[in-house]
């Protein structure tokens, strides 16, 4: 006859396992659901780039009158020249 202590030992361990893969599954769950938003974002940056684009067509179709007026990418009106590329050499501030 077995001994109550392993049936209990044999419920907590099932109990940990289930716990375990329960972290597991809502670890792969939240890796998706980050990948999926970060598409989704891109999607809607792209559309909006390519609508501003558009519009910046509508307004002078042969692009002579201010061409560099619409950024190439959305984050390229937000730096200026060269920011944030320059690292100081062997970690010395410049």
């Amino acid at each position: 006859m077995e001994s109550p202590i392993w049936s209990l030992l044999a419920v907590v361990c099932g109990v940990a396992t289930l716990g375990l893969l329960h972290c597991i599954a809502m670890a792969a769950r939240n890796f998706t659901y980050i990948h999926d938003l970060r598409v989704r974002v891109n999607t809607l940056r792209n559309e909006k780039l390519k609508a501003i684009q558009e519009a910046a067509k509508l307004e002078d179709p042969d692009g002579l009158k201010n061409a560099k007026s619409v950024p190439l990418s959305p984050h390229a009106a937000s730096k200026p020249a060269g920011a944030g590329h320059a690292k100081p050499a062997h970690g010395h501030a410049a």
